[in-house]
């Protein structure tokens, strides 16, 4: 097999192409998707919503999370999110 090669427009080509993909889709964990949502499911409380119910609305929309564990999961993220701050 010989040497390869190309012409520029090849190489135009091929970088157009994949400049043009889009990006992967991101799948995330529970945790991640909980962290991601904190600021609503704080807002959901703030409206009156108790835990109970916004785990069971997370549950009836394909994120199934018990109450225990959406509490922990939210103090994980508060945390989480209090840690760069901590040094200035």
């Amino acid at each position: 097999m010989g040497k390869a090669e190309y012409t520029s427009e090849k190489v135009k080509e091929m970088m157009a192409e994949m400049d043009a993909i889009p990006p992967k889709t991101k799948i995330l964990s529970t945790f991640a998707m909980i962290q991601e949502i904190s600021a609503q499911i704080l807002g959901m409380v703030e409206k009156g919503y108790g835990y109970e119910e916004i785990a069971q609305y997370l549950t009836e929309n394909e994120i199934p999370i018990k109450v225990n564990t959406l509490k922990n999961y939210l103090m994980k993220a508060k945390a989480k999110k209090k840690k760069p701050d901590e040094g200035h």
